[in-house]
């Protein structure tokens, strides 16, 4: 049973960190976003980084 809760919690970290990495050109920034997306869910930091957009003085995207 713990191993199971330790790989859970490792892949919502892991998770969470990509979200971060998607939110990283945006008004937020990266890591606001992967420490949002650990308080709140993924799922739900996902929506608000597209909410907020990319920055305007953000490079285009390749």
């Amino acid at each position: 049973m713990a191993f199971a809760q330790a790989i859970f919690i490792g892949g919502y970290i892991i998770v969470s960190m990509m979200v971060g990495m998607c939110g990283r050109h945006t008004r937020l920034g990266g890591v606001l976003s992967a420490f949002f997306a650990l308080l709140l869910t993924p799922l739900v930091m996902l929506f608000l980084i597209y909410v907020f957009g990319p920055r305007r003085d953000a490079p285009p995207a390749t």
